[in-house]
Formats: C-alpha cells, structure tokens, sequence
C-alpha cells in the first residue's frame, strides 16, 4: 500500500491539457519508495484534510513506466481524509444487501429516463445470477421520493446504496434530484440526504449523478460526495464532472459486477475506470471521473465466507378484499406517476387499466387501492369472474359491514326496496358510505368478461349504472381494469410491455434461473414482458434440456398470447404424477380460496406433498388471509379457465365433501360466521342437493346467539329463491326470518322481510294478502319513522296507477 500526502495548496495549472496536467500531478508528489509491480494489487492513496488538495483530478497520475494508475489492473486508486473516525463492528456473514434507487424525475426529459432505466436494466442483468446464487439481495423501490430512500434504508438496512439520477453542484452546495409524489423534480441538498444514513448500516454509496463529487476548494465538507463521507460512510463514489451517460452506465455494470464478485470497492472502481476506457470516441475520456474517498480499502462490505442458500420464489400473494394480487409489485413507475398526478390534481374520478391478460392490470389496480388507503380512503374491489355472484355478494356485504347500525339498517332497506333501480340504490350506498369514510374507492377488476365484444360497451345494466352513478359523486374513485378500452373513457392507462428491467426484477424475486443473456433478451421478446406467460413458460421448462427448451420456446414465440399460455400449461401439467393431477382437478369444486384443511378434506388419501408441488407450478395459488391469520389455496384463474375446456371427470363425492367443509368453517363456533360466508355454503350445499343441512342450522330457535345473521341470511336466499320462481320456498325463507326479526324487536328487519313476503304473494295473484303485509309495513314504517321503507311503498303504489301509498290505502279501505 502507498499513502501519499501530498503537500497543501498545490500549485497545478489545470486549465492545460490532460496530458500536461497527468506530467505535472506526477512530478510534484513526493514517494518515499519506487512504485514496483508485485503479484498483490497495490492500493495508492491520496490522504490530505486539505479540501483543495483532495479536489484535484488524482486519477490522471501517471506514471512514466505504467502510465494511468487510476486505470492499470494492478493498483488501485482512490482518496482518504485522515481525521475521520473509522470505527467498525463486525462483519456479518451473509449475502450482500443492494439497494438500487433511481430517480426519475418529469424535469429531467425522455433522454435522460432513458439513460436512467438503462443503467438499472443493466445492474438487475448482472446481479441476477449472484441473487439466484444467494449472494446477493438486491432492493428495487417503485419511486424516486426521498421519504421513500429514507424509509427503505431503515427498513432493509442494506450495505451499498446505488443512487441513480441526476445532481448538480452550484453556490458551494451539491443537490440530488428526488421525485415527488406526482413525479416532479425535487432537489435535496447535500446536507438534507445526509440524514436518510444517520445511524445506518450502510458501509458504501455510490452516487452514479453528474457532478456529486464536485466540491468547493476551501472547504472539507462540501458537495455531495464529501459531505457524506464526514457523515460516517466508510465508501463513497461519485464523478467528478458532467459525465456521459453510456460511461455512467459501463461504471455502473462493471462496478456492481466486481463487487458480487468479492472484491474489494477500490478495485471494482478501478475495474470500471479500466472499462470505460475501453469504450470508443469521446466517451472513453470520461473514464478519470469515478472518484473514490475510503476510510479503509481493504474492508469487505460483508464478510463472504458462508454457505449461500438459493432464496425462495416469492410465490405468496396478498388480497385487497377481493383481488388477489402478488406481495412483491415490480415497476410501471411512469403509470404510477400518471395515478399520482390525477389524484393529486384532484382529476382522479374514473380511471381505466386496459392491455392484455397477464400484463400485470390487477396487480397495478390493487396496488392503486393500497395507495389509496394510504390517502385515507376507504376501498371496496369486486372481481368478475364469469357468472359468478358470490362477488357480488361479498362486494356488497363488504360495504355494509364497514357502517354503523343505522346505516347498515338503511343500506339493507335500501337493497331491498329499490332494487330494480340501481343508480338510486348506487347513490343512496355512496352518500352512507362517505358519512362515515370521506373518501371511498371502488374498483372494478376484469370488465371485459361484461363487454360486448364489438361495441366494448359494458353488457350488465347493473353494473353500469354503479360505475356511471359513482363517476359522478365528489370524493369517490372508480378504478377498473379491462383487455378492452371502454367508450368514451376520458382517463385510461395502456399497458404495455413492462420495461426489461422491471422484467428483470420479476425474474429475479421469482428466482427464475436463466443461465445466458441471450436467452433473457428471448423470453422477453416473446413474451412481450408477459408476467403471467413468462411465469408458467418458466416452469413448463424446468425438467427440459437446453435443446427442447429452444424448440419449444421457438414453437411459443410463433402462437398467439392466449396460446403460448395454454402451451406452457399443458407442458406443466404433463410433469405432473397422477395424484398430483388429481388433487388440482378436484381443487376446481372450490369457488372460493380455502385453507389447506379445506384441500384435505378433499384430498383423502393423496399424498399431503402433492399440494406444495401445485404451488410450486404456480397451478394453484397461495395467499395469505390477513383477517383469519393463516394461508389459503385456490386454482390459478388461467388454469381454472384452461381445464375448464376439458372434459374433467370429479366425482360427486368431491363436491359432497367441499360442500360440508365450507358449511363447517361458515357454522363453526368460532368460524366465519358472516353473511359472505353464509352465501358460501348456500352456493356449495345447493350444487349437491344438499341445502337441509344449512336449513337444520338456519331453523333451530335455540341458537339465540346467531338470531341476526340467521335472519338477515334467510332474507338473501329467500332473495334467490324469489328470483328463480322458487315462491313457496322463499316464502318459508321469509317467514322465519320474520319471526326472527319479531323475537328481537327489529323493526327495520320486520319491514323488509314482511314487504318482501307482500311480492311473494303478488306473485301468486294473491293479492289481498299482499296488501295485508304492506298495510303492516306502512303502519311500522310511521311508526318508527322508516323513511326507506315508506319511499318503498310509494314507489309501489306508483307502480300501481296511484299518486302514494297513501292513496292506495285509502282506496283499499
């Protein structure tokens, strides 16, 4: 090692040429020992506490035998201020932690974005192999704001902070420029960034900006570079000028590589100095400006010698209500960005997510409504799924549990009174819902299963009418996702392909091994960045050779989206034993998603191992129920919809068994005792022929306890039956539940289930009974001063030729 301290106040022409400035630096430094090649790498360092001395370009010293030290592959090169505590704890042995954190902010024009995502898109390709490894951890964030840097340093506590951007040095001060919630520029001085380390676990900084290690020449601690390194940070880069950016994005890549690699931070910066010099043109010029100021050279960030463990697929997912979405989002920060500004501009009423299935559409939207809860919104999200009306139904229920009593009272009258006019039903939930949230958010997720396929209009007049009414009403969101973009749809956001490095991301926290860069650049092209299609192609080839794994991705690259999925799905599934194949097939009687008990249940004497095997393949998904604390299985959709082109045999007795065990965990003592879930076992007992064992609980007086959800229950499934013509069985249905609602003095309860047994006898052209039941609850409606209820009955006696109910009444007596 060579320490050199060279004298103060130098006196260097650096207004002469380079070459002239590399001679004169070499003459006027001092050596107390020739410089010799040995076998060792060999560390030059320039250690001064004067500012002007430090600020000079010391990596243009050459030497009259091995030319630029700074770039030759057996030195090193780099700065140390001496009165600067160099404390150190031990090292942990562990896998390297990286954050990589980008800015990109509107101020800084597509050019320099584009340089930006480059530079990360060629980080993430080589850091993949070493995070696959298990070496290293690498650390993505979604937005450039500094609360966020703030927030992930503290969370992740990683060892090398990669700062990706744009800085300037101006007035004796260097700034970095963050991004704001709506992407626009903020500049944070050097002194500001400086506290987002205080007290942290970060040992190196690398501030890959133009101009952050420009410094003042009278003084130690300015600039972006030196001011963090007087913070405490063992290891800071940063470049001396302007820079062009295919050198910042050659640094970046061979620097990151080198350090993977275990070597030390002054040799994985002069490997990239090195490299830039490579380059051809001007550019290869710039390959002086990495500047490096260390406490201590040699110091690892990590302390390498453990055994790397593979990390796991981040295959858990989480849901909104509804929406399944995965833990781990990657990227669309330019659609984040478009969110943001329509949100905070206070434009944000009806937004449209439309591009292809398996782009990543449900994911953003969910991770929208997180955002959204963030702004204190309360937030609702119904997926369509086909013909099914369970979500429906748990989209609605949803909303009233999240009211108070009276509210829920009104909420339950309202659906019930006015149900054949949905915009007044939509206006009525809306002006409950912000009496007691504010702000509330809506989302709509696969519309395109109610579109028309030409027109692109939306079919279900009932939904329609709640997406248009809700559009319309102050400090509501609608959020909706769709492969179609709807008419007239003033606020849309296109998806396209993900950027390649947000492709990247995904590959990596998927721990998807892919050996050559060639073959990355493959997958992506045919894929079109595809999440989805990606996801089951990676599993369909990992029992192939590397030939049948090219045949057949030259097969994929040639089929439509739709059937590149299909393909690769089918290829998973021929890996698969019989057993394993079994339990995926008689998964498909669940609706909903289950505990693993409720894959058991059915399972009966498959090997319990196969159910983590279907996970493995992604076949079916696992999430985690934040509400009952546990995880929960169900059918991936796109699998679902491919085996439902099948021709599947499942016994009868596989539907028996789901049907008992969703009753189970809906009746329980301590189960899910709620109306969803009641819904849940109706729709599963009713499939086998089975609804008397829902019946025996919903009739047994002596439940005293669940008075209440048996009634408000009994009011629903009479609903259906009424909707089917099944009148006499909605009649028992309603009769029960009225006598419920009597028991416990509820008479909100007894309006609604004696105005619903009024329509049941109307049905039947019985007539004077009909009159009876709403002549009972007109007089309980005054009485309790049931406005719902009594705008129920107008509406029915206007239906009838009179001008209120009222009237009717009187013209009946």
């Amino acid at each position: 090692m060579f320490t050199i301290t060279p004298k103060n106040n130098l006196d260097i022409n650096l207004q002469q040429s380079k070459e002239l400035i590399d001679k004169e630096l070499w003459e006027k430094l001092e050596f107390s020992e020739p410089l010799e090649l040995t076998k060792e790498i060999q560390s030059i360092i320039i250690e001064s506490n004067d500012a002007q001395t430090l600020q000079l370009p010391w990596e243009l010293l050459f030497h009259p035998t091995y030319g630029f030290l700074a770039q030759h592959p057996n030195f090193t090169l780099s700065r140390k201020i001496p009165n600067l505590p160099n404390s150190s704890s031990p090292l942990e042995k562990r896998p390297l932690r990286v954050l990589f954190f980008s800015t990109l902010s509107d101020n800084i024009g597509e050019e320099g974005r584009l340089s930006v995502e480059k530079e990360q898109e060629v980080v993430l390709e080589t850091l993949l192999p070493f995070r696959q490894k298990g070496l290293v951890e690498i650390s993505i964030p979604n937005d450039g704001r500094f609360s966020s840097l703030k927030k992930l340093i503290e969370k992740e506590k990683p060892d090398m902070v990669f700062l990706s951007g744009h800085s300037s040095y101006a007035d004796g001060k260097g700034s970095f420029l963050f991004e704001d919630k709506r992407g626009l520029g903020v500049h944070i001085d050097e002194k500001e960034l400086n506290t987002a380390f205080v007290g942290s676990s970060v040992e190196c900084v690398v501030l890959s900006s133009c101009e952050s290690a420009m410094a003042s020449n009278e003084t130690l601690k300015s600039g972006l570079l030196m001011s963090l390194a007087f913070s405490g940070i063992k290891n800071v880069i940063g470049m001396r000028e302007s820079v062009y950016d295919k050198a910042g994005i050659i640094f970046a890549q061979n620097f990151i590589e080198q350090v993977a690699n275990e070597k030390s931070i002054a040799q994985a910066v002069q490997k990239a100095r090195h490299e830039i010099g490579k380059l051809e043109d001007e550019v290869k010029e710039h390959w002086h400006l990495p500047m490096l100021v260390s406490q201590d050279v040699y110091r690892p960030l990590v302390n390498w010698d453990f055994m790397p463990t593979p990390p796991t697929q981040e295959s858990l997912n989480q849901t909104l209500n509804q929406i399944l979405y995965p833990t781990l989002y990657v990227g669309r920060r330019r659609e984040f960005r478009t969110f943001y500004n329509y949100l905070y501009e206070n434009k944000l009423k009806k937004l449209l997510l439309h591009g292809e299935g398996g782009i990543g559409k449900t994911a953003m939207v969910a991770k929208f409504g997180v955002e959204l809860r963030k702004e204190e919104y309360k937030v609702f999200d119904y997926t369509l799924k086909g013909e099914d009306s369970l979500g429906w139904k748990k989209f609605i229920n949803d909303m009233k549990k999240s009211l108070s009593k009276d509210n829920k009272d009104e909420f339950k009258e309202t659906f019930d009174d006015f149900k054949e006019d949905q915009t007044y039903v939509t206006r009525v939930v809306a002006d409950l819902l912000l009496e007691e949230h504010k702000k509330v958010a809506f989302i709509f997720d696969n519309l395109e299963s109610v579109q028309d396929p030409i027109t692109k209009e939306i079919t279900d007049t009932k939904l329609k009418a709640w997406i248009e009414t809700l559009s319309n009403i102050e400090n509501v969101v609608v959020l909706m996702t769709s492969r179609w973009l709807l008419p007239n749809c003033e606020h849309a956001i296109a998806l396209n392909r993900p950027l390649k490095s947000d492709f990247l991301y995904f590959l990596s926290m998927q721990n998807i091994k892919v050996s050559r860069k060639d073959k990355l650049n493959k997958i992506y092209e045919t894929f079109g960045g595809n999440y989805r299609g990606v996801g089951f192609f990676i599993k369909a080839i990992e029992n192939m050779n590397g030939l049948d794994e090219e045949q057949f991705l030259a097969k994929l690259s040639k089929a439509t989206r739709e059937i590149q999925i299909d393909m690769s799905i089918e290829q998973i599934l021929s890996y698969l034993s019989l057993e394993e194949r079994e339990l995926l097939e008689r998964m498909t009687v669940y609706d909903v998603p289950v505990p693993q008990d409720g894959v058991r249940k059915i399972a009966l004497d498959l090997p319990k191992k196969a159910l983590d095997i279907l996970v493995s393949f992604s076949l079916v998904e696992e999430s985690y129920n934040s509400t009952y604390e546990l995880n929960e299985y169900q059918v991936s959709a796109l699998v679902l919809e491919y085996l439902g082109q099948k021709d599947l045999s499942i016994a009868q007795a596989s539907y028996i068994l789901a049907s008992e065990y969703l009753f189970g965990l809906f009746a329980h003592p301590y189960g899910r005792k709620n109306l969803t879930w009641g819904l849940i076992a109706y729709e599963a007992l009713s499939k086998v022929n089975n609804i008397e064992v829902l019946e025996t609980w919903l009739f047994d007086e002596s439940n005293k306890e669940d008075r209440m959800l048996r009634g408000v229950l009994l009011n629903q499934i009479s609903i259906q039956n009424h909707q089917i013509a099944k009148y006499s069985k909605a009649l028992e249905y309603l009769e029960k539940s009225l006598k419920i609602y009597v028991e416990i003095d509820d008479k909100s309860g007894e309006c609604a289930s004696r105005f619903n047994i009024g329509h049941i006898y109307l049905a039947n052209d019985e007539v004077q009974k009909a009159l009876h039941e709403w002549l009972n609850v007109y007089k309980i409606a005054k009485e309790i001063e049931n406005a719902q209820a009594l705008e129920a009955l107008d509406g029915l006696a206007k239906n009838n030729g009179f001008d209120n109910f009222e009237a009717l009444k009187d013209k009946v007596s």
